[in-house]
Order: structure tokens, then C-alpha cells, then sequence
């Protein structure tokens, strides 16, 4: 999971993007 820490934010805005459409 380290390789994940590397990028949270990064998926967390893609996410919220995906989301909110």
C-alpha cells in the first residue's frame, strides 16, 4: 500500500471528478 500513499490525493480528485461528473 505504500505505492498508494505515493498518489492519494491525486486519486482523490479523480474520484471526486468521476463522482461529480
Amino acid at each position: 500500500l505504500n505505492e498508494w500513499k505515493g498518489l492519494p490525493l491525486d486519486m482523490r480528485l479523480i474520484n471526486f471528478r468521476a463522482i461529480i461528473g
